[in-house]
């Protein structure tokens, strides 16, 4: 239910962004909201909490991101003030971000690993996908600590899996295929 309603959010939004042709305005405005309120969980709680009127959210919200961020996100970000849903503004920049992307024809992926790559490694990886998909790849990585190491690639429906663990299961089904 609350998915169906943050996809909505998100289309509405993207449909305005891209009928006023500032699509990448307001993906760089979305994307510093949700890097503050990422970065500080008492600004979020303070939006999330019942205690606090809109109006006053509203207002905090215009002080603290005033000249930062476009219009129409400012507005949108009341309308989810309205709808008591400001916790839910990182899944409604995916959401957005995932519209936006199919927009410009960009691929995502993802790269599962048991550490934090650089940022030099992640744009070498989305450098040698991008040759190879002939399109541009944006990675997101996630963290798995079941893998022993390595990493493993997720691009739509492809899996490229360079991890210990998956090198481990060929070499057990091997040696179970020459046991039999």
């Amino acid at each position: 239910m609350i998915r169906n309603k943050l996809f909505h959010f998100s289309i509405a939004l993207f449909e305005a962004g891209k009928e006023l042709n500032i699509l990448d305005e307001t993906l760089t405005s979305l994307k510093f909201v949700r890097d503050v309120l990422d970065k500080n969980e008492k600004f979020l709680l303070f939006f999330d909490s019942p205690l606090i009127e809109k109006e006053i959210k509203k207002q905090v919200f215009s002080n603290v991101f005033k000249d930062r961020i476009n219009k129409y996100v400012t507005y949108f970000s009341f309308i989810l003030i309205d709808y008591n849903v400001t916790k839910y503004y990182h899944r409604i920049y995916r959401e957005f971000k995932h519209i936006y992307n199919r927009e410009k024809g960009i691929l995502e992926g993802k790269i599962y690993t048991p550490f934090t790559l650089s940022e030099e490694r992640v744009s070498n990886l989305e450098a040698i996908f991008k040759k190879k998909y002939n399109k541009p790849i944006e990675f997101r990585q996630v963290y798995q600590k079941n893998l022993i190491g390595g990493i493993k690639i997720i691009i739509e429906d492809q899996i490229y899996d360079y991890s210990l663990n998956n090198k481990l299961n060929v070499i057990k089904d091997n040696l179970i295929k020459n046991i039999k």
